[in-house]
């Protein structure tokens, strides 16, 4: 008899230990399963993280391409602008050399008229005189 209950006290201490051992191996995968369930939470956190990256990346690089297209846009007319300048400056210089060529020819015609007029008066002058 007291052999069995000897037994009996071990066979409960066994299985006291082996509760208290599946209540710790419980605990424990309960622990895991939520440490677990944080990082796959982390995980699909990031993972829309990284969809926002590249999409502001795309939003990025799509505003680059159209500034860069402007950049060239804006060189092109800059170009534009700097021959019409160029011509603009060159049609000035002929049109001025033009002018020029004019006021000489007006002050030309001018003297000559004076001079005609000087002749006709002088002219008409002996002509009085002789008469």
């Amino acid at each position: 008899r007291e052999v069995a209950e000897e037994e009996a006290r071990t066979l409960r201490g066994a299985l006291d230990d082996a509760a208290a051992a599946r209540e710790e191996a419980e605990t424990a995968m309960a622990a895991h399963h939520e440490s677990e369930s944080a990082a796959m939470a982390r995980v699909k956190e990031l993972q829309g993280e990284v969809q926002r990256i590249e999409e502001e990346k795309g939003r990025l690089v799509a505003e680059g391409e159209a500034l860069r297209k402007r950049l060239e846009e804006m060189g092109a007319e800059r170009s534009a602008a700097e021959a019409v300048a160029v011509e603009a400056r060159t049609r000035e210089r002929e049109l001025t050399a033009e002018v020029e060529a004019l006021r000489e020819r007006c002050a030309a015609l001018e003297e000559e008229s004076t001079s005609k007029a000087a002749a006709v008066a002088a002219a008409g002058a002996q002509q009085v005189e002789g008469e």
